[in-house]
C-alpha cells in the first residue's frame, strides 16, 4: 500500500486520540476554505507517517499546513525543522497570536517562518544534511515553479524526498464537469480563479493553478508522471468496502474523506541521470542568494509593496491602483502579459470591480 493510503491507516488511532487538539489548531488557523479539516489531517497523517526532519512549505497563507506539520514534528522528532516561505504576513498577524493563546513557547521551536521571497533563498544552505525532506508546494504561477525545479530539486535527488502539490484535483473522483459550461478554455489562474474560463484538464488533472504544466513538462523529461493522492486512497482504501467502513466509523467527524485534492511526487521513484531546466531570473529580481543563516538571524520583513492582505479586518483595503498593480503581476499564459491581461483590466474598471 503506498504512504498516501497507508497513513491514513497506521496514523488513525494516534490521530483520534488527539481529536480535540487537533480541532482546535485547525479553528485557531481559523481558514478552512484553505484547507478543510479532513485534509489538514490527511497532511498531518502523511507528517507521521513519512516523518521527515525537514519541512520546506513554499507559500503558508493563515497556516494551516504549518501547524499539522509542527504538530507531527512533536510527535516524533522535536529537534526536527519545519521552514515555511511566505510573502504574506497574515501568519504573522492573525494565527500566531490565536495559537500562542494556548499553546507554550516551546511548540513553536521548530518552526522558522520567515516572510522571504523564494527567489532569495539558498536551498543548499538550507537543506543542509536533512536526510529526509518533506516539500509543500502550495505558492502558485511560474517564478514560484521556476526556483522549485531549477533550484530546490537538484538538491533533493540525492536523499529521501517528497512533493506535495495542493489544488490539483482527480477528475476522475473529484465531480467537476467536463463541460465547458459556455467558458473560455483556460487561460491562466487568474481567470480559473475568477471562473471567466474553464479549469484546465490534462488527463486526470483537474486545477487551475500554472506551475501544473512546468512540472509535468519537468517530470516527463525525467521518466516520471505526476501522481494523484486520491487515485491511490480510492483503489487502496475505498475499494475495499470493510476497511473504509471502518475508518470512517474510527475516523472523527469531519477528520476523514477519501478525496483530498492533492497530487505528489518523488525523483526516489525513478533511476537518474536527470535533467533540470536553467534558471530563468525575472527583471528585477534579487540578484544574490540568502543563505539560511543569514534569513534564518533576521527579523520579520513586511511584505513586499505588492501584496494584498488578504484578511480584510487586519489591514486598509487596497487602493485602486494597488489592485490594479496586483493583477499586472499576475501571469495570464506562461508567464507572459499579453493584451488579454490589459483588456481583463480594463474591463473590471469599466464593471467597476475595483474598490476606490
Amino acid at each position: 500500500m503506498h504512504l498516501v493510503s497507508r497513513c491514513l491507516i497506521h496514523q488513525q488511532a494516534t490521530i483520534t486520540a488527539n481529536e480535540a487538539r487537533i480541532r482546535a489548531l485547525h479553528d485557531a488557523v481559523g481558514d478552512p476554505t484553505s484547507l478543510s479539516l479532513n485534509q489538514w489531517v490527511h497532511f498531518h497523517a502523511l507528517a507521521l507517517e513519512y516523518q521527515p526532519d525537514l519541512f520546506i512549505e513554499i507559500g503558508r497563507g493563515y497556516g494551516n499546513s504549518t501547524v499539522a506539520f509542527v504538530e507531527a514534528l512533536h510527535h516524533y522528532n522535536p529537534q526536527g525543522r519545519v521552514f515555511s516561505m511566505c510573502l504574506s504576513d497574515s501568519w504573522d498577524t492573525r494565527t500566531l497570536p490565536r495559537l500562542q493563546a494556548f499553546l507554550p513557547e516551546k511548540w513553536f521551536e521548530p518552526l522558522e517562518a520567515p516572510i522571504v521571497d523564494i527567489r532569495e533563498l539558498d536551498f543548499a544552505s538550507l537543506i543542509g544534511d536533512a536526510r529526509r525532506v518533506l516539500v509543500l508546494w502550495d505558492a502558485h504561477g511560474l517564478v514560484v515553479a521556476d526556483c522549485v525545479l531549477s533550484r530546490l530539486l537538484p538538491h533533493l535527488v540525492d536523499r529521501e524526498h517528497f512533493v506535495v502539490m495542493h489544488d490539483i484535483s482527480d477528475g476522475r473522483y473529484c465531480g467537476n464537469t467536463l463541460d465547458y459550461q459556455g467558458k473560455p478554455f483556460w487561460r491562466g489562474q487568474e481567470a480559473g480563479w475568477s471562473d471567466e474560463t474553464a479549469r484546465l484538464r490534462l488527463g486526470w488533472i483537474d486545477t487551475v493553478v500554472e506551475q501544473t504544466l512546468p512540472a509535468l513538462d519537468f517530470l516527463t523529461r525525467n521518466r516520471h508522471e505526476l501522481s494523484s493522492a486520491d487515485h491511490f486512497v480510492k483503489t487502496e482504501i475505498s475499494r475495499n468496502p470493510e476497511m473504509l467502513g471502518q475508518l470512517r466509523k474510527a475516523y472523527p467527524e469531519g477528520f476523514f474523506d477519501d478525496v483530498n485534492h492533492w497530487a505528489f511526487f518523488s525523483l526516489n521513484d525513478t533511476a537518474g541521470p536527470y535533467t533540470f531546466p536553467a534558471y530563468q531570473a525575472e527583471p528585477g529580481a534579487p540578484p544574490e542568494l540568502v543563505p539560511y543563516a543569514a534569513v534564518k538571524a533576521q527579523p520579520p520583513r513586511p511584505p513586499e509593496p505588492h501584496f494584498v492582505n488578504p484578511n480584510p479586518a487586519s489591514t486598509r483595503p487596497p487602493t485602486m491602483g494597488e489592485q490594479v498593480h496586483v493583477d499586472l503581476r499576475r501571469s495570464t499564459l506562461f508567464g507572459m502579459r499579453t493584451p488579454l491581461t490589459y483588456a481583463r483590466i480594463f474591463a473590471k474598471i469599466l464593471a467597476g470591480r475595483y474598490a476606490l
